[in-house]
């Protein structure tokens, strides 16, 4: 259903709005207005540490699942070290939760104190050094299967290929099952061996998708030539 988040203030008079003109990008004769953000109480149970495809590992609060805004949540990042430090999280925290946006949950305050964070010395997946690049954790390690894993999610996400049904868990299945080593190995996979890893409804879709999006990309690359 519809969430109204703010509202617009706005000079309707043409005259007055070409005399007040534009700065950069935003037009001086209109100005948005959000409402406050809601808050909930939860409590931080947990602190994960998510390795992304370039290495940097980011922590992610693991909550007690609360309402906000119509939506359960009980995931949220927390950014970097500095932002655990900055908040003063704990493990066993009470947080006052919120949504930027009423999108992307956000914990903006700490009514009580928990245990302290433990912060990795190593790569929690191939326990290689890790660098400290700012204020965020970065494995040093190419070689790391959890990088490999998201360098592929990504490789046929929505920012990559974009191609429906094949998400991080699947990709994560497929390369525990050696079907997929690389990204060229999405395109030789056959729809029985789909069927064997996935099951009868799956696998026939994903190898549909697949094939969809080979074409997709081959016909590009032959009108660009």
């Amino acid at each position: 259903f519809p969430v109204t988040i703010g509202f617009v203030l706005k000079v309707n008079e043409y005259t007055l709005q070409q005399s007040l003109g534009i700065a950069t990008r935003i037009p001086r004769y209109a100005v948005a207005l959000k409402f406050p953000a809601v808050t909930v109480l939860t409590m931080l149970k947990d602190c994960i540490w998510q390795i992304g495809r370039t290495g940097t590992i980011t922590p992610v609060g693991v909550l007690e699942p609360v309402v906000i805004g119509g939506v359960t949540v009980d995931r949220c990042s927390l950014y970097g070290v500095d932002e655990i430090e900055r908040l003063g999280l704990g493990i066993g925290s009470r947080v006052h939760l919120a949504r930027r946006g009423d999108v992307i949950p956000k914990i903006v305050a700490v009514e009580t104190m928990g245990t302290a964070i433990p912060v990795p010395d190593s790569c929690p997946c191939c326990k290689s050094q890790l660098d400290v690049v700012g204020a965020y954790l970065k494995c040093t390690s190419a070689l790391c299967p959890e990088r490999h894993i998201q360098s592929l999610a990504y490789f046929v996400g929505k920012s990559g290929l974009d191609i429906k049904d094949l998400g991080e868990s699947t990709v994560r299945l497929l390369v525990d099952s050696a079907m997929v080593r690389s990204p060229s190995d999405f395109f030789i996979l056959t729809e029985t061996s789909l069927v064997d890893v996935l099951g009868p409804v799956i696998g026939p879709k994903l190898f549909t998708a697949i094939g969809k999006r080979a074409e997709c990309t081959a016909q590009a690359y032959r009108d660009w030539e």
